[in-house]
């Protein structure tokens, strides 16, 4: 490969396949920085309304297992076969364990949500072909200002086809092709229609330059939100959809996992937790203030481990 680089096919203990570019400089490290949660606020809480962490997985369930209410859709030709599976081969979304074998652990738990990148094994009926691969929750009931938060490990290099890429320049063709994509999709009815409301290539990896992309050439888990509020009170499933274009060893695998959704909920002006090493003032609507206030009137203070009402 020109430019001293190296692209490897890799095997984990479990058997899941990952592609690995092994870089000219090792030293390159990534540019984009995970997304973080918001700050929640000093008294502002969170009321969970749906978690899945695939936890419920054991080894002897095998490679093709997903969380009881969970359902997939997939190509017919990417459904594995007994034989497939004996080989410990998937083309579809299953939970195991995550292992530190070129990719990122997740911290939450043991058990992830893992695809397999699509690539030719002729003697087991696999063809290389393209996948559109859905993993889809159970009925999940909304309530008001929902917010999705899920963690994703993905390689941003192998988003856009490189079989022409620059290696000496670091560039891909223009435009760059999308062949690998992840997409989150909701719908109210049932999955008669449905709604994207995130997507890897148009939310992440478009805003990245080339040389972003390469930077970020390694499966790394990447925590991402998603507001769900236009579908406040409703009864919806979500789904998490995985494309790749048909050819040997297009694309890469990727990882799901800590699937959650929440929503602020109203805190009280006595639930202030307190501060014993300074004072801090709020509102009595529980507004946090930059300092002492400067008006007369009715605030909360915390600090020496209590919270109190004062008048100024």
């Amino acid at each position: 490969m020109p430019g001293g680089h190296e692209s490897q096919i890799v095997q984990d203990q479990n058997g899941r396949i990952f592609r690995r570019l092994i870089k000219a400089n090792e030293n390159v490290a990534e540019t984009v920085a995970p997304v973080e949660k918001a700050p929640m606020g000093a008294i502002q809480k969170f009321e969970q309304t749906f978690f899945e962490s695939f936890e419920g997985w054991q080894k002897s369930y095998g490679l093709d297992w997903i969380p009881e209410g969970w359902t997939q859709k997939n190509l017919p030709e990417n459904i594995p076969t007994e034989a497939m599976l004996q080989n410990n081969r998937n083309l579809r979304w299953f939970v195991s364990e995550s292992l530190p074998y070129y990719q990122d652990v997740t911290d939450e738990g043991v058990n992830e949500a893992f695809i397999h990148y699509g690539y030719e094994r002729k003697d087991l009926g696999m063809m290389g072909g393209p996948q559109d691969e859905w993993l889809i929750t159970p009925t999940i009931s909304l309530k008001e200002n929902e917010t999705l938060h899920f963690m994703h490990q993905a390689d941003f290099f192998s988003v856009y086809d490189c079989e022409n890429f620059d290696w000496n320049n670091i560039k891909y063709p223009e435009p760059r092709v999308v062949v690998c994509n992840m997409s989150v999709l909701v719908t109210t009815d049932d999955g008669e229609n449905w709604t994207r409301v995130w997507d890897l290539d148009a939310d992440v990896t478009s805003k990245l330059s080339d040389q972003e992309c390469f930077d970020n050439a390694t499966l790394t888990y990447r925590q991402y939100h998603v507001d769900l509020s236009a579908f406040a009170n409703n009864n919806v499933k979500i789904a998490f959809r995985y494309v790749c274009g048909a050819g040997d060893w297009t694309g890469n695998s990727m990882t799901l996992d800590a699937v959650t959704i929440n929503h602020p909920i109203a805190s009280g002006i006595n639930e202030v937790a307190a501060d014993s090493n300074t004072f801090e003032y709020y509102d009595v609507n529980g507004a946090k203030l930059p300092g002492k206030p400067s008006k007369k009137g009715l605030y909360i203070r915390k600090g020496g481990n209590k919270t109190e009402k004062v008048m100024f």
